[in-house]
């Protein structure tokens, strides 16, 4: 079957002549996912620098690799304490942990 691809950016098809096996560092069954699995590529895994301007297949690879805990790129509140009442002074005392991923 050949290979679409269409305006939107989508290939279809595109197996070409790759073999499917496990290029996982530990993923014991590619149809089941866990956040425990160890998506990364093994070191001897045909995706290595396969993908487009040589960067690697998968959801580590290409221009906005996946960062492990699924981190976005905005500033996001990771932890927040906030009273349900002010202090003796009419002051409202909160605590804010923000974070985004690292480049």
């Amino acid at each position: 079957m050949p290979s679409t691809y269409f305006n939107a950016g989508i290939h279809s098809n595109c197996l070409f002549s790759a073999t499917f096996s496990p290029q996982f560092v530990n993923v014991p069954n590619v149809a089941d996912f866990s956040y425990t699995y160890n998506y990364h590529l093994s070191d001897t895994s045909v995706a290595i620098g396969a993908g487009m301007n040589g960067t690697d297949c998968g959801i580590y690879g290409g221009d906005n690799p996946y960062k492990d805990g699924a981190v976005p790129l905005n500033p996001h509140i990771q932890f927040k304490q906030i009273p349900t009442a002010t202090d003796s002074q009419g002051k409202l005392n909160i605590q804010v942990k923000v974070s985004a991923q690292e480049n």
